[in-house]
């Protein structure tokens, strides 16, 4: 078995095999019918900060952490 990374098909002795948003749902148990679920994105490290904070009293790290001497 290998993978195309250009059309992100995967290429089998059967022939060529697609995973679609659908195989996903199924796959996983999702339900595909009723209303969306959405949500505000984070625009800034610190919002998501903030939010962490809030719900789960603990804030991911930055990237760029700040080495003290």
């Amino acid at each position: 078995m290998s993978e195309s990374t250009d059309t992100h098909t995967f290429h089998l002795p059967v022939g060529e095999c697609a995973v679609t948003l659908e195989d996903v749902a199924v796959i996983l148990g999702l339900l595909t019918d009723g209303l969306p679920v959405t949500w505000m994105t984070m625009s800034s490290f610190e919002a998501l900060e903030a939010e962490c904070l809030q719900r789960f009293g603990v804030a991911p790290r930055s990237r760029t952490v700040e080495q003290t001497a």
